[in-house]
């Protein structure tokens, strides 16, 4: 099911990702539905998940929004050590939790892109190779995901990447392997695969695209079931391997939402199209507006990296050098029972799990206030 030969453009103009995605499902051409036709477990699989995104919540990024989207990704963590970066991208990750078990997400990829080469990054095309001259029809228009909680595991998250056609007008493709992540401390509780061949080595680090990030609490699952998946993920190739949108992007825009001067407009269209004989409307979805000047970005990232840091959070137990009692940084040392040093008299101390942060900035749980309104207006 590559995407060339998996997905047919329907005839009419879709206003969202969401709206593709069920008038594909419902496209003899892609998934037989007539009587007497038989489908495959492939096909219902897929099918299946067409359809998910018809009981999720859903919510559309403007242009600026989806601008900004790439600015949140480079702004919360672009200075400092490894440390404090990372420590950033954790924060984020234990804070990207979902306004709802069910999710659905989509940007403007275009707006995101553009927003890249604005602020001088280099565009990599599917082929990997620098594309600076990129064009409309050279990549997805638009980007989503399929953000569900795990049926067993409260504290996991699986994201599943969709995005446009660029050979089909008005079709999408989901993605055959999803981000997952834990939204605690706890390493994750199911299998993850590698992404590319298993040389032994972390791959972990992709996620983010941060060299020297590693962690057991965030991984790759296939989408599907093993043959589908498998299938897909071979048609692609290994540029499209990965999706198309960063963990670290995901995460900032998941863990700040709620600090972001945003209007969300609640759009019930009146169109929709033909399936099987009956008119479909299109889905109600919200659109999320920032409101803030493109002049005022800078700024508004900075304050919500600095929530991010203040926001609480869960410590693990372990050992702190007692500043009452330095530790000599040349003594090989030699602890008695209360960890202090017999030779230096420098002294450890142990910090039990505890909370760390302003528990009034919150474990952010995303209820979104929403308004009535009568219109509808790799990463680098």
């Amino acid at each position: 099911m590559a995407q060339g030969r998996a997905v047919i453009g329907m005839s009419k103009d879709v206003p969202t990702l969401a709206d593709a995605m069920i008038a594909m499902a419902f496209n003899k051409s892609i998934i037989p539905l007539g009587t007497g036709d038989r489908l495959s477990k492939n096909q219902i699989e897929y099918r299946r998940h067409l359809l998910s995104v018809g009981s999720a919540r859903k919510f559309v990024l403007d242009d600026a929004m989806s601008k900004f989207v790439f600015d949140i990704e480079r702004g919360l963590w672009p200075k400092g050590s490894l440390r404090k970066r990372i420590f950033g991208v954790e924060n984020a990750r234990m804070l990207s939790r979902l306004p709802h078990a069910l999710t659905f997400i989509e940007m403007s990829y275009w707006a995101f892109l553009t927003r890249a080469k604005e602020t001088g990054c280099k565009i990599v095309g599917p082929d990997g190779k620098p594309n600076d001259r990129f064009e409309r029809g050279d990549t997805p228009t638009k980007v989503g995901w399929i953000l569900r909680q795990h049926p067993r595991f409260d504290n996991v998250v699986i994201s599943t990447e969709v995005r446009s056609s660029v050979l089909m007008p008005n079709a999408a493709l989901v993605h055959p392997v999803s981000m997952v992540w834990t939204v605690d401390n706890n390493r994750l509780p199911i299998e993850i695969i590698q992404l590319y061949d298993d040389d032994g080595s972390d791959q972990s680090w992709i996620l983010t695209m941060m060299d020297g990030y590693k962690t057991d609490k965030a991984g790759w699952t296939l989408t599907f079931g093993d043959e589908l998946s498998m299938d897909m993920v071979e048609s692609l190739g290994p540029y499209e391997r990965k999706p198309s949108m960063t963990a670290t992007a995901l995460w900032g825009l998941l863990s700040t939402i709620n600090d972001l001067p945003v209007v969300i407009e609640h759009v019930e269209p009146s169109r929709g199209f033909m399936a099987r004989g009956n008119y479909r409307k299109f889905l109600k979805h919200s659109v999320v507006r920032l409101t803030v000047p493109e002049t005022r970005w800078r700024k508004l990232v900075t304050k919500v990296a600095s929530l991010i840091k203040r926001r609480a959070h869960q410590v693990r137990g372990h050992w702190r050098n007692d500043w009452r009692h330095p530790l000599t940084a040349a003594c090989e040392h030699v602890y008695n029972g209360q960890m202090v040093c017999e030779k230096c008299r420098g002294r450890k101390l142990w910090i039990d799990e505890h909370q760390r942060g302003d528990a009034s900035l919150g474990f952010v749980t995303h209820d979104y206030a929403v308004s009535k309104s009568s219109g509808y207006p790799q990463t680098p």
